[in-house]
Parts: structure tokens; sequence; C-alpha cells
């Protein structure tokens, strides 16, 4: 028998950074509450969760929980049936940071929902997209708390400033190996060199500016720490098959 689509319960944004204290409550669906600024602290499951930029915190159906603001906060919530996806057992947190997307997805869902001639078929597919990648990104946690230490440690770095500077030489004094071992680790357990990791994630930082701001090409080239607007244009025409200006028509599309 097919799974029911998911359907949104309840939903809303912040429109402006506010403070304040929500006492025990609980939904029937599962909740997603994304914090896009500020910091908050979430008792749940008989656990206290930290809440920052870029946080996502997967709540299961009936879960009894608070929330109190640290600084002013502006976030997003959207609570799905509970017959989308997996029933989880417990709270869980999911760090999704600057290049990953699935918080503005979140964002949309909300807009999409709250806006008039609303569109419940496309609500589905994006709930859906959202459980399904939050699963992912649960489960690339999981993959990275295998991986050896130090390596462990140059992903973290990496994931939180895609930016970064240095070369493979001082990612390797932050891991506490050498180059070469470094290099090796990078190919056994991501099949990719350092250079290679840290180049996709500045196309998947490109990819979100392209597809949530309004920068030009060469600004958004610029933001992802390409000088040279043009070879940022072949680069990501020859990673996403599409120039960035076709991928952001595509995304509005």
């Amino acid at each position: 028998m097919a799974s029911r689509p998911p359907q949104v319960l309840s939903c809303g944004r912040s429109p402006a950074p506010r403070r304040g204290d929500t006492p025990f409550h609980r939904h029937p669906g599962i909740e997603l509450l994304w914090i896009e600024e500020g910091s908050a602290a979430v008792a749940a499951g008989g656990r206290e969760f930290r809440l920052e930029p870029g946080s996502i915190l997967r709540l299961p159906p009936g879960c009894l929980h608070d929330q109190r603001d640290l600084t002013p906060v502006r976030q997003c919530f959207v609570v799905l049936d509970a017959g989308a996806g997996a029933q989880d057992a417990a709270p869980e947190l999911i760090i999704a940071g600057a290049p990953e997307p699935v918080g503005g997805w979140i964002a949309d869902l909300v807009r999409l929902h709250l806006e008039p001639g609303r569109a419940p078929a496309a609500e589905a597919g994006l709930a859906a997209a959202i459980l399904a990648r939050l699963d992912q990104l649960a489960g690339r946690a999981d993959a990275r708390r295998r991986l050896p230490p130090p390596l462990a440690a140059v992903v973290r770095h990496c994931e939180a400033d895609p930016l970064d500077r240095r070369d493979e030489a001082g990612l390797a004094r932050l891991a506490g190996v050498s180059p070469g071992h470094l290099r090796n680790l990078f190919r056994a357990h991501l099949g990719v060199p350092p250079g290679e990791f840290r180049r996709n994630l500045r196309l998947q930082l490109a990819q979100k500016l392209l597809r949530s701001s309004y920068l030009g090409i060469e600004a958004v080239a610029a933001a992802c720490g390409w000088e040279d607007a043009n070879y940022f244009a072949r680069l990501f025409r020859s990673r996403t098959g599409m120039a960035p200006r076709a991928f952001r028509r595509h995304c509005r599309a």
C-alpha cells in the first residue's frame, strides 16, 4: 500500500527577530524547526538542544517541548501529519550550514502553504523532499562520526567555512597529520582529494545563492571565492550541466 503523502498541519515564520519563551506544548505531527537567525534552547525528550543559525530540530509526533530564546530569533516551523516520514523515537538536531539548502526549503514550504491559491500537491512534493533530505543529512552525520578523527576534524572545518584559504599543508596541520596522509584519508573515505571536496562545498554555496538571492553572477562568484566570473561560470556548467543564469531560471520556474 502506498504511503500517504505528507500534509502541512500548521506552520509559521518570524517576519523579524523576536525574543520570548514558548511554554511546553506538543503537536500531533512531526515538527521541523529551523533557526534562521539568533539562538534558542529547546527542552525535548529529556534533553536540552542548543539551536544556532542553520540548526533544524526534528521533533516526533506528540513530543512535549518548550523553547527559550537566548537572543532575538528569526525562525520557521512546520508541522507535518504523522503519516509523513518515519516516526522518530527521539528528537533530533540536524546542522544544515550555509551551503545546505534544506532550511530554505522549509521557508519555501511555509510561504507556499500561507499564500493565496494553495497548491497541496506542490506542498506535498516539497515536504517529501525536505523529509528525505533531512534523512540524508542525519545519515551523513552518522557517517561522519565513523570517519577517522583527523579527517572528521577537517570535514567539520571545511563545511563550517567553505571559503577558508588555507592550503593542504594548513589543513594537515589542523588535523595533526602529514599532507600525504590527509590526501589518502580523503580518497579512501570520501573518494575525492581535499581540494575537490572544498570546491564542491563552494559550488553548493553558489547554488544556494543563485537560488535564494538576487546577486549578479559576478557577485555570486566573488562570494564563493572565485575572482574570475567566467571561470566560475565554466566550472559551474561543467559540474551541474547548466550555466549559472540557466540554473537560476530553472530554480525560479
